[in-house]
């Protein structure tokens, strides 16, 4: 809901295009940053809490491999967010000028959802899940900084590795080094993104795309109670 509008307002989803954004869209780029931090699984939100029970789950059951996904989710999903903040907060070389309608409410409702996804590890969730109740003075406590320490670091490093290597993110001696050595993984995850966005380009234009990605879903919905 919160990339809708952007979407509508500049009329493409260039991530290098949204330079400006944040002061043509006030309440689209802040619902957009609520909304990504919530999924990220940042503390108290409601992602954390699914997090912290799907990794106890795979833990459980001896799957490993599921609290793997679930790290990499979370840090492609904050180097995806940082990447579209760091781009929309940036300053234009003029008035950014926006294509199509935005409506207020629609940002609005989304920024008051995510807000309410943010605080959903609020509630008292004792009775009814294995979880520990998330209260305010257990946001410092000793393990939960780590976690999302670890998965906000991974997905900074993820957004500088896909940044492509023409575009100047600082211009002193020691970034330099740093860009310099990180070159050839930049260049891996250039390509590789180039290869998801043909993909999804030819997927965009096939009539049968979405019966494709429903059968995929209903793919890996089997094999999930399959592994139970």
């Amino acid at each position: 809901m919160a990339a809708g509008p952007i979407y509508v307002g500049l009329g493409h989803d260039r991530i290098t295009g949204l330079r400006g954004v944040a002061r043509a869209l006030p309440l689209g780029v802040p619902a957009f940053a609520v909304a990504g931090i919530t999924l990220v699984g940042v503390q108290p939100s409601g992602a954390s809490l699914a997090k912290e029970l799907l990794q106890r789950a795979a833990a459980g059951t001896g799957q490993w491999w599921w609290a793997i996904a679930l790290e990499a989710g979370g840090m492609f999903t904050a180097a995806y967010v940082v990447l579209v903040l760091a781009h929309a907060l940036a300053p234009s070389n003029g008035p950014t000028a926006l294509r199509g309608p935005t409506s207020r409410l629609r940002n609005t409702a989304a920024l008051v959802l995510a807000l309410f996804s943010l605080l959903l590890g609020l509630l008292p969730w004792n009775p009814y899940l294995p979880i520990p109740n998330i209260s305010t003075s257990g946001l410092f406590e000793t393990g939960m900084l780590p976690k999302t320490f670890v998965t906000v670091l991974g997905g900074i490093v993820l957004a500088v590795l896909l940044t492509p290597s023409s575009q100047q993110l600082g211009s002193s001696a020691r970034w330099k080094f740093a860009t310099k050595t990180l070159d050839p993984f930049r260049r891996v995850c250039g390509a590789s993104g180039r290869l998801v966005e043909r993909g999804n380009g030819i997927l965009c234009q096939w009539p049968a795309a979405s019966i494709c990605l429903l059968a995929l879903a209903l793919l890996f919905g089997t094999l999930m109670l399959m592994a139970l």
